[in-house]
């Protein structure tokens, strides 16, 4: 998940820190934060605005460790006095 985290850094979606994330027996746990999220940057909004994201990660994260996770967004950038996306994994 670092190479991938790193590698996603450089494509314009923004910054993934995954030191958050857990992996135990059961799974994966934590959160992932996405800093200058293309689609949340520069905009205002009332409710999370990363939906797309939402789907691309749990996909991604199915795809590179085999495990069906769901993923929240919890606080979006678009929001106001939030400074960053933060994604909730669920089992």
């Amino acid at each position: 998940m670092r190479l991938w985290a790193q590698y996603d850094s450089g494509t314009g979606m923004g910054i993934f820190d995954i030191s958050h994330v857990e992996a135990s027996i059961g799974g994966l746990g934590g959160y992932i934060i996405l800093k200058n999220s293309f689609l949340a940057n520069n905009k205002m909004s009332k409710i999370p605005n990363c939906p797309f994201i939402e789907g691309y990660l749990e996909g991604i994260i199915q795809r590179l460790i085999g495990i069906t996770i769901s993923i929240k967004e919890v606080e979006c950038h678009s929001i106001p006095g939030n400074n960053h996306c933060k994604f909730l994994i669920k089992k």
